[in-house]
């Protein structure tokens, strides 16, 4: 009596869709860290490994793999994409207010009161008196001296809480005020400054809405 004959062994799985599943379950694992770029590799590598089974004569196997391979992948690439352009936004705010801030902080370093007049947005110097501003920043100055060291920040109300919101809709606005405990070399004071975030669109823009220096901590 003839034996049954063994059971055909299974090709082996593509090991480019392998490593491309890998990819997408890395990316889903640290998606901060790759971004879009993690699904982009898994559907190059699942794309390969469809050609190669398409190619390999049923030697390997994995059309179905390589079908749900370039689906994760793709879905991913999406999701990464847009929350990249949706974070483009608030990163370009931030990057324009720790440059107003750097400008702010080097002003009172070695500027004038005049100078920093000059920092205020457009908006708000139009609706101050220049002479009266300018006057209570120079008695502060002259009674703390130049800056030395900025503490750190401190929020104070505003639109703090809807910082996550500033990405999403057409358009959106917000007013972050802010102080910081600070060290002059006549004694300490304190900085108080509203910043400003506006984005129409894809367009971001930022300014300082209001500047004061007070003599004494808080």
């Amino acid at each position: 009596m003839t034996g049954a004959a063994p059971a055909a062994a299974k090709p082996p799985a593509s090991p480019l869709l392998v490593a491309s599943l890998a990819v997408s379950a890395l990316s889903l694992a640290l998606p901060a860290a790759l971004g879009p770029v993690g699904p982009l590799v898994a559907g190059v590598l699942a794309f390969l490994g469809w050609r190669g089974v398409a190619r390999s004569g049923g030697a390997l196997r994995g059309p179905g793999l390589a079908k749900a391979a370039m689906t994760i992948a793709l879905v991913l690439f999406l999701v990464q994409a847009w929350a990249v352009v949706r974070g483009a936004a608030s990163a370009a705010a931030w990057a324009g207010i720790r440059a107003r801030l750097a400008a702010v902080e080097e002003t009172l370093r070695t500027g004038t009161a005049e100078g920093a007049w000059e920092l205020l947005s457009p908006e708000t110097r139009a609706r101050t008196e220049r002479t009266a501003w300018i006057g209570d920043l120079r008695d502060s100055l002259a009674a703390l001296g130049p800056l030395v060291r900025l503490g750190e920040a401190r929020e104070e109300g505003g639109d703090w809480a809807r910082t996550a919101e500033f990405g999403s809709g057409d358009a959106a606005e917000l007013r972050l005020p802010v102080s910081f405990d600070a060290e002059f070399r006549g004694g300490r004071g304190r900085i108080e400054a509203e910043f400003s975030a506006r984005r129409r669109g894809r367009e971001v823009s930022t300014g300082i809405e209001s500047l004061r220096v007070v003599p004494g901590g808080r």
